[in-house]
């Protein structure tokens, strides 16, 4: 069973794309467009990888309003008390500077330069508003009630 909109590959017994929510088919039909535009496995190039299904899926969206072609190759290991999936996305030679763009879009990538390191470091403990003084008063009221 095979989606058409994203062309996964499901087990016997599942009837729509849990992605996409489109019904799956027996086959895909091969156009001559997809023939054309999608090369063998061994010359695409991947341009992004990880474990948050969430984030693949999102690009893959991306790719796909962009009309970026792509595939995508999901791993995973099964473990005694659970399942360990990871993901690769990979693209024609050609479109990957505009996939690479696409990725990069709108997020926040910091370096060891020292404006970066600037906007990343946090405030010293004694930078931290003074808090001791409410505490004080407070505790200092309930030891007089426990002390009658």
């Amino acid at each position: 069973m095979f989606c058409p909109k994203c062309r996964a590959e499901y087990r016997p017994g599942f009837a729509r794309c849990s992605d996409c929510d489109t019904d799956l088919v027996d086959q895909l039909v091969e156009s001559d467009s997809d023939s054309a535009i999608m090369p063998t496995d061994e010359s695409l190039i991947e341009v992004w990888n990880g474990d948050d299904q969430d984030e693949c899926v999102s690009i893959c969206s991306k790719f796909t309003e962009a009309q970026v072609p792509f595939k995508v190759l999901q791993h995973k290991k099964q473990y005694l008390k659970g399942l360990e999936l990871s993901f690769q996305i990979a693209v024609p030679a050609e479109f990957c500077d505009q996939a690479k763009k696409i990725i990069d879009k709108g997020r926040l990538d910091f370096t060891d330069e020292e404006d970066d390191q600037r906007i990343m470091e946090l405030p010293a403990d004694d930078d931290a508003p003074d808090c001791e003084d409410k505490d004080d008063n407070s505790n200092r009221s309930a030891e007089r009630s426990f002390s009658r």
